[in-house]
């Protein structure tokens, strides 16, 4: 009769210990805890192998990590295995073996797209279709066994598979923006893949290397079959320990270590180039559907053929193909693609943004065909690589689609063309053309900024980043603004960047002008109907319209300000202003003692005074507060304040309904309620300190500076001002920590914070460093 085993309880497991030797409890049906002398708890799961009639033993995992509820959970998978048969050993190696060697390709056609009125990217769910496991080949070699022979009835051909291809980067609209736009990426990802004579993958053997084509239903190919251990294959290569006693070659030994419905890949990064057409007089993009595909694919060649032509290149050297993307909120369209057929690039792909105008053209006489063919030939579509495309392609379609007066929307419209005068069109981002002018040397380059004060964000570094770069290339930088009425924290931010080298000067000529380059017998003026170009702040410079340019256009009138009637003859004095890079890059719980230690050490003022009084009270306004992140960085730099006598919180911030999905902890909470809660209830808890949370229902109703102020009982104030806030750094979670469930309620939000807080990491989240400026005021 079997013993009957009780049991385990955390309570037994916790009080358990060896003495003298190890010792092992059961569980039962297998599972074990072995507690060794050192104290470590490992369990382990006991059996016979279904194969061997061996026993066996499986190393789980340690405890407390691995609870005694999840070692369970283990078993009950591992008893499933032998009940079918299978040695659950096998199972492990497979996991394993994906998890180091296989990658899990999760190219998303319908990938990152920036919906209107948001900066930051959202993430479409990806069809499984485009979801494949892959392995990269080292090298492929000769199967030994097989001999040579010249009949192609015994030869297999596997088909052609194109490539997945994916750019990134700012969208340039055509120079007629209802045409369509560009994506260049000078790093764009290329993954060459094969799956198979049927598209269902491969059987693979990670044991000697031999390869099959699952077949045309996804099963197992006949001699790679793990689930038929009675029939066996060759090892690709023989090495000496392959052959039996009686010379002959022995079966792989790796049966167990087949894995199905592989697919062979490899990435590359190289030059591409995208370009989403849209019809200018119906408006609609083209659509993945079969006829959408032939006439992309035909537009596609086309372009490719065209560009090269333009380059006198040859056609080999740039690969053509298309994707669906998204496109906005509303729409999906096929984007057609060329890239460069060398990895690493070679500049001609992603060369056709300067030459779309005469591309575009050349492309429709290459679709005009001068053979007038019925759809393809060797005179307009049909080359080396399109011939496995021919299904695909159709000229007619494609001349159809486009429409007769296409090529009448290939120069700027009339109202780009009235921006300035002589004004042609610029096929690149503002910043990259203002790199392009730095190049040039110019003797100095005036910026316009926008008059809509309201919307003027005085972060300092994005500007600030430029400036320097203009003077240490020896270029003066003029900032042109409009003459009105500024308030004291704007005449702050100017006279800030007025000390790092830029001079100030009034202009009433500042409608849709971005910047002038001046140089010793020409200006180069830069304009864009984009207001939003010239308001400061990190999108400064940035414009989804088009930008055009002029070499005829007049000189910018402007008026140097005296800026001696700004200087405040107030009661503050700046202590100190400290550039901060890496320097609280800690773990997430430690984020708020690096943050005071390192400005108690830079600052005497702010020492002597934390030394000298008590805190009795902060306020800390920010109009960006609305996300999890936030919340755990401020109550972090908070709650350190309470050992200086700190009583009172008061935080003063916005919350503007939220348009996007939400769903990681970067993201914003939807609810108002939700938000003024978790920072009521989580400061609370980290200071027991209830705040005092005011919502401004207008961002312009909040100052824009981000400012901590502490309220001394001396009756002096000390300022903290911080030139980004909390958005400089970013929370780095451990896996799967970053999802955020915003839908539940707000105690599970919090015990999602306090697992965050317990496994995350701050990082700085740009390149430049942000500025942290001490201030002190007196009474």
């Amino acid at each position: 009769m079997a013993r009957k085993i009780k049991p385990l309880t955390d309570t037994e497991i916790k009080q358990s210990k060896p003495k003298g030797s190890d010792i092992t409890l059961f569980d039962g049906d297998g599972l074990e805890l072995l507690i060794r002398v050192n104290g470590t708890k490992t369990w382990r799961f006991r059996y016979y192998a279904p194969l061997t009639k061996k026993r066996a033993v499986i190393t789980i995992g340690q405890y407390p990590i691995i609870s005694l509820k999840d070692a369970r959970n283990k078993k009950i998978e591992f008893l499933e295995h032998l009940t079918n048969g299978e040695d659950p050993r096998n199972s492990i190696e497979m996991q394993r073996t994906k998890k180091h060697t296989l990658e899990k390709v999760t190219y998303d056609f319908f990938e990152i797209y920036k919906t209107k009125g948001h900066t930051e990217k959202t993430l479409i769910p990806i069809d499984k279709k485009y979801q494949k496991r892959t392995i990269q080949p080292t090298g492929f070699v000769t199967d030994y066994h097989i001999e040579p022979t010249n009949n192609v009835s015994q030869q297999k051909f596997i088909p052609f598979q194109p490539a997945w291809v994916s750019a990134t980067g700012t969208r340039l609209p055509l120079p007629v923006p209802q045409m369509g736009y560009m994506v260049v990426d000078h790093a764009g990802t290329i993954f060459n893949h094969s799956s198979g004579l049927y598209g269902t993958g491969y059987a693979i053997c990670l044991s000697c290397g031999r390869a099959d084509s699952m077949t045309s239903t996804g099963e197992y190919p006949k001699y790679l079959d793990p689930n038929n251990p009675g029939i066996s294959h060759l090892p690709l290569r023989l090495t000496q320990d392959d052959w039996d006693e009686k010379g002959e070659p022995v079966a792989c030994r790796g049966s167990a270590k087949i894995l199905g419905n592989i697919h062979i890949g490899a990435y590359s990064r190289t030059d591409v180039f995208e370009l989403v057409l849209r019809n200018p007089l119906s408006g609609e993009y083209l659509l993945d559907t079969t006829e959408g595909r032939i006439i992309a694919t035909s537009l596609a060649v086309a372009l490719r053929s065209a560009l090269t032509s333009i380059l006198g290149i040859s056609k080999n050297e740039v690969m053509y193909s298309i994707r669906p993307t998204v496109v906005d909120a509303n729409n999906a369209a096929l984007v057609l693609q060329l890239f460069d057929s060398v990895s690493g690039g070679a500049g001609f792909a992603v060369s056709a943004p300067f030459n779309i105008i005469e591309t575009l053209f050349k492309m429709i006489e290459i679709l005009t065909c001068e053979d007038h063919c019925e759809s393809f030939c060797s005179k307009c579509l049909l080359d080396n690589d399109s011939r496995h495309d021919t299904e695909l392609l159709d000229r007619e379609a494609a001349l159809s689609w486009l429409g007769d007066k296409f090529v009448q929307y290939l120069i700027l419209s009339e109202p780009h063309r009235n921006l300035i005068p002589g004004a042609t069109y610029c096929p690149i981002t503002l910043k990259q053309k203002l790199t392009e002018l730095i190049r040039q040397s110019p003797k100095s380059i005036s910026f316009i900024l926008s008059p809509n004060l309201k919307k003027w964000d005085t972060t300092l570094q994005p500007i600030k980043q430029q400036i320097h770069l203009l003077l240490s290339n020896e270029i003066d930088v003029y900032l042109l603004i409009p003459k009105a009425e500024y308030s004291d924290e704007i005449r702050e931010f100017l006279l800030a960047l007025k000390g790092v080298g830029a001079q100030l000067s009034y202009t009433s000529e500042i409608e849709n002008i971005i910047m002038q380059a001046h140089f010793d017998k020409k200006f180069i003026t830069i304009a864009n109907m984009d207001d939003n170009a010239r308001i400061p702040g990190v999108n400064w410079l940035e414009s989804h319209d088009v930008t055009v340019l002029s070499e005829n256009a007049p000189e910018v009138n402007s008026v140097s300000i005296d800026t001696l009637s700004w200087q405040k003859s107030s009661i503050e004095s700046i202590d100190i202003a400290i550039e901060i890079s890496k320097e609280l890059n800690v773990k997430t719980a430690q984020f708020g003692k690096a943050f005071w230690d390192y400005l108690l050490d830079e600052s005497a003022v702010l020492n002597r005074y934390l030394k000298q009084s008590k805190v009795i009270s902060v306020n800390y306004s920010d109009r960006y507060l609305k996300s999890p992140s936030y919340l755990l960085l401020l109550s972090e730099i908070l709650s350190p304040l309470v050992k200086y006598g700190l009583q009172k919180i008061t935080i003063e911030s916005s919350f503007m309904p939220n348009e996007r999905r939400s769903s990681i902890i970067s993201h914003d909470w939807y609810s108002e309620q939700d938000f003024i809660d978790a920072y009521e209830m989580w400061i609370s808890a980290k200071t027991n300190i209830k705040p005092t949370i005011n919502i401004a229902k207008q961002l312009t109703l909040l100052p824009h500076r981000r400012i901590l102020t502490l309220n001394l009982d001396s009756g002096e104030k000390i300022q903290i001002r911080f030139d980004q806030g909390m958005g400089y750094w970013q929370i780095n979670c451990q896996r799967g920590l970053h999802r955020f469930d915003f839908d539940s309620s707000i105690h599970n939000q919090l015990k999602q914070l306090v697992e965050v807080l317990e496994h995350s990491e701050v990082k700085n989240s740009a390149s430049w460093p942000t500025d942290i400026t001490i201030v002190e005021v007196k009474n």
